[in-house]
């Protein structure tokens, strides 16, 4: 699946790390920030969002946006910035924590190993999640030949620049 924009492959995840968390003017702008860039993916005449799968292309919609937050405390700012700007919002409160799940583990794993993927630990815990579920033998196999290692590590530079 691909995200285009004017009829281009763009990046279709967005990474906005906090530097306060605590810090509510700080949060407010992030927040407007977002509602601005769903505003012009939702709405702007001029620049025309699609999603291409499986080469069908269809106009990207409201429910195919999604937003993670840290605390469920944060929904409150983003629901009165989203209000400012008449964009629909759904979202479900959940007193766990998404962050402790083996899914979140588990990406945070292939995340490490693209940012940095001449660290082997990082390269193996990768490939032994479920996405990638390589066994032991598998990864030891690719660790030790440094042929299909070097291949490797190549491939996760390669996700990287996508």
């Amino acid at each position: 699946m691909f995200i285009l924009k004017n009829n281009k492959i763009i990046n279709s995840i967005k990474f906005f790390i906090l530097n306060n968390f605590n810090d509510i003017d700080y949060k407010i702008q992030i927040s407007k920030f977002c509602a601005i860039k769903i505003f012009n993916i939702l709405f702007n005449k001029k620049n025309n969002y699609f999603i291409l799968n499986k080469k069908k292309k269809r106009k990207i919609i409201a429910s195919d946006i999604a937003l993670l937050v840290y605390k469920n405390s944060d929904i409150k700012i983003i629901l009165n910035v989203f209000k400012e700007f008449n964009l629909p919002i759904n979202y479900i409160l959940d007193k766990s924590n998404i962050f402790s799940t083996l899914e979140a583990k588990e990406i945070m794993f292939i995340l490490k190993s693209i940012l940095f993927p001449e660290s082997i630990t990082n390269i193996c815990n990768a490939l032994s999640t479920y996405l990638f579920d390589f066994d032991f033998f598998v990864i030891n196999k690719y660790i030790k030949n440094k042929l299909m290692y070097v291949k490797l590590i190549k491939e996760f530079y390669d996700y990287y620049n996508i």
